[in-house]
């Protein structure tokens, strides 16, 4: 009879003391801020050791943050690069291989038109089935 006793107060007793236990803040997520930009160097923002090209919001930002030291592109040109940045897929997966040169636009300045002909401007896009990580 003692024995089934405590074995209904022990649990009551364990709900008791967990409800009385305070409500824990759940960890905040770090906001990550990302610059990608063509043709900037290492060297070039003065977070860096840059001297001669001001910087000040970028140096700001990283002197309250993270700065990566090491950063490696997945293709020697542009456009396979933010291809393999957006979709997370190996330079072997990715849709985009390389630049492609622009077609003749000629006198075409309209909107509608360049989306009908993906060669009067850009590159080739990816497909619309394509899944981004962004």
């Amino acid at each position: 009879m003692k024995i089934s006793i405590v074995l209904v107060l022990l649990p009551l007793l364990g709900g008791l003391v967990s409800c009385n236990q305070q409500h824990k803040e759940k960890p905040k997520h770090p906001n990550i801020i990302y610059i990608l930009a063509d043709d900037l160097g290492y060297g070039e923002l003065g977070c860096y050791g840059q001297e001669k090209i001001e910087t000040p919001n970028i140096d700001k930002l990283a002197e309250t943050g993270l700065k990566f030291t090491q950063h490696y592109s997945g293709s020697a040109v542009c456009a396979p690069s933010r291809c393999m940045l957006l979709t997370g897929l190996h330079a072997g997966h990715a849709q985009v291989r390389g630049n492609h040169e622009w077609g003749s636009r000629g006198d075409v300045w309209s909107y509608e038109a360049m989306i009908q002909d993906s060669t009067l401007e850009g590159q080739y896009p990816m497909p619309d089935s394509t899944i981004l990580i962004t």
